[in-house]
């Protein structure tokens, strides 16, 4: 591990970055945040990790962020909304995340598909993606099978209308648009 965190602080032209299967891991290296560089991100099956930091805010560069298998993760940070050039968010086995704010992303055009499997989650707010043409049809699955109590889409101007399924959520939930 220490070869590999030496490795990340002297390169200058890192591009991507695979963290894979480092289960004593429980924080991420604090020398990432200085590699402005960094284009694609992929954070896998590190069950020790409980929480993102707040610098990844700061990885400006990236295009990619994959976060899978972070079973103890229960937010995500909102620096994340300093990642304007973010055009892929991979999701998956977050099984613990009760918050997604997903907010001034304007190259997002759509949701990550592991959402769907998320069963905690408490708060979804899609805000400021301009991008953003359709929210999916299995929203309205998660309002079933979680205790979502708040989902709110504000300011995606490329979203024209919302399914049955997700517009059957405001029925039994606080929706706010």
């Amino acid at each position: 591990m220490e070869l590999c965190l030496h490795l990340i602080s002297v390169s200058s032209s890192l591009k991507s970055l695979r963290i894979c299967g480092i289960e004593e891991l429980i924080s991420l290296p604090k020398e990432l945040q200085h590699v402005s560089t960094l284009q694609t991100l992929k954070i896998e099956h590190c069950y020790g990790l409980a929480t993102s930091p707040d610098w990844i805010g700061r990885l400006t560069s990236l295009t990619q962020l994959s976060i899978i298998a972070w079973p103890k993760l229960t937010s995500l940070p909102e620096e994340m909304r300093s990642l304007r050039h973010l055009c892929q968010l991979r999701i998956f086995t977050l099984t613990s995340l009760h918050r997604l704010f997903i907010q001034l992303m304007p190259n997002l055009v759509s949701l990550p598909k592991g959402l769907q499997y998320v069963s905690m989650l408490k708060t979804l707010r899609i805000w400021s993606s301009s991008s953003l043409a359709t929210v999916p049809d299995w929203i309205g699955s998660i309002s079933h099978q979680s205790s979502l109590t708040e989902l709110s889409i504000r300011g995606c101007s490329k979203l024209m209308s919302l399914s049955k399924e997700v517009r059957s959520i405001s029925n039994r939930k606080q929706v706010k648009n």
